[in-house]
């Protein structure tokens, strides 16, 4: 559940979203009826998912290869 909702917050699954409803023959008053869902759907689980705080490490002056 939590993948698909991170999904749902990037802009590159609302642009593959629309290729395909435009490629299936989607209205334009359906296509604005859909972006209004999808915005308030994105919207509920911004509210409802908890934020990841990431801590930075204090610079030491040390490098750090990955």
């Amino acid at each position: 559940m939590r993948f698909l909702l991170s999904r749902l917050l990037e802009p590159s699954t609302w642009a593959g979203l629309t290729g395909l409803a435009v490629s299936l023959g989607t209205s334009p008053d359906v296509m604005h009826e859909l972006a209004q869902a999808g915005a308030a759907l994105a919207s509920l689980a911004a509210m409802a998912l908890p934020e990841n705080a990431v801590r930075a490490r204090p610079n030491d002056g040390i490098s750090r290869q990955p």
